[in-house]
């Protein structure tokens, strides 16, 4: 059986660029689908969530502001993820997000959940193929701040972010041992964390077209293991109706730090949709 993972797909601008639109306010559901290579793996995602606006201005700095709150499931042939979760924007420059929730890792494809005796244990296809799998339940949480800046330039302007995770994750005592962690493609102890770091620069053209650089960087602090890829992306949006928005985004580049894959090329291919039901 081939090893497979389920990286993070951190495209915050695939569902629309928030630099300054005004804040809608009503009853929001997005869904997409990603796939990746090198590691391959491939995800399914479903949010509903209500838009409530935080402040009603025209200035520049406070139209997009809101709070959105509401539930977020992941899908993959590696487990469930069922999670609720909240976003803050208190002004167009800052985001804030958490995610907190249930994680169900199943065996019936081939992609269950495996212990691992140590940090340092091999988790190449080989070895994840020669360990037993079994069903789990564990906990998944996580919270992110997001910086963001825009300014016009030309027929468009020029958009950065940079974005800080901590993601914890549990499925018991850390004392009890260590497993192979699919979404991100790390050895974890059954109690542990990881910390990532995501940079953007890119240039928008009109409302429709961005082009750029993503810099991704991931640590697991009590291990020191680490990956680092920097990305060229590509994303579309495209408003359907004035409540329905759909993109098709690219990221692909090399691997620069990344045990098994250094020196690979990562891609990933998201497409999405976001429609305001009310």
């Amino acid at each position: 059986m081939k090893k497979i993972s389920f990286a993070i797909i951190l495209l915050a601008l695939t569902l629309g660029y928030a630099y300054a639109e005004k804040t809608v306010p009503g009853l929001y559901t997005d869904a997409s689908i990603g796939a990746m290579v090198n590691p391959f793996g491939t995800e399914i995602g479903e949010k509903l969530y209500y838009r409530f606006p935080f402040i009603s201005s025209d200035n520049i700095l406070f139209a997009s502001t809101k709070l959105d709150v509401g539930i977020d499931n992941r899908t993959t042939p590696a487990y469930n993820r069922l999670m609720f979760f909240a976003s803050f924007e208190p002004i167009a420059i800052l985001d804030l997000s958490t995610h907190i929730g249930y994680m169900q890792t199943y065996k019936a494809l081939g992609f269950g959940f495996v212990q691992l005796p140590s940090y340092d244990a091999e988790y190449d296809q080989k070895a994840v193929d020669s360990l037993p799998q079994k069903n789990k339940a564990g906990l998944w949480t996580d919270a992110t701040v997001r910086l963001k800046a825009g300014f016009p330039l030309g027929n468009g302007k020029v958009v950065a972010s940079y974005a800080f995770t901590v993601n914890y994750i549990r499925f018991g005592k850390a004392r009890e041992g260590y497993f192979y962690e699919r979404q991100q493609d790390f050895v974890f102890k059954m109690s542990d964390l990881s910390l990532i770091h995501d940079a953007m620069i890119g240039y928008l053209y009109g409302e429709n077209l961005l082009v750029g650089v993503d810099n991704y960087y991931v640590l697991v602090p009590r291990s020191g293991e680490r990956a680092w890829t920097l990305s060229g992306l590509a994303s579309y949006n495209l408003k359907i109706t004035k409540d329905a928005n759909f993109s098709i985004s690219l990221l692909s580049g090399p691997q620069i730090d990344k045990q098994y894959y250094q020196g690979k090329i990562n891609t990933i291919v998201q497409s999405g949709i976001s429609v305001r039901l009310r």
